[in-house]
């Protein structure tokens, strides 16, 4: 079963940027989830734009245990991220980072984040934004 929008045309925001990483500033990690969110609209009838304030279709933030959303995160080396289907849910189409991770750009050892809050299904894809990686997962 496939939990899908109820409209195309979708607001996004990056609430809160990683805290530790010098590479990752707040206007590439806003440009990284451009085109993150357009490797979606490329191949869905979904639109996606940014959007200023509190609020927006899909919200995005990097956090560290427990965040309030029933998923806390478990420090470094486990759950990277989490997303949520489109729905009722208070948390309905949100996509969390934790923020206890070494989020990089371009790095080779990397894990690629979730596509839940856009409708899909997890995929794997050439992804934009990853987490560095030491070792095993």
């Amino acid at each position: 079963m496939y939990v899908v929008w109820n409209k195309r045309l979708l607001s996004e925001l990056v609430r809160t940027f990683p805290k530790d990483s010098a590479l990752l500033g707040r206007d590439t990690v806003r440009a990284l989830m451009y085109y993150a969110l357009k490797v979606w609209s490329d191949i869905a009838p979904l639109n996606f734009h940014e959007v200023a304030g509190s609020d927006a279709d899909i919200q995005i933030d990097f956090t560290k245990a427990d965040h309030d959303d029933g998923y806390p995160f478990d420090g470094p080396g486990g759950t990277v991220a989490h997303a949520f289907f489109p729905g009722e849910r208070f948390t309905a189409g949100d996509t969390h980072f934790d923020d206890d991770e070494a989020w990089t750009f371009r790095s080779p050892d990397h894990l690629q984040a979730p596509g839940e809050a856009a409708g899909g299904q997890h995929k794997d894809f050439e992804g934009v934004f990853q987490c560095h990686r030491l070792g095993t997962v």
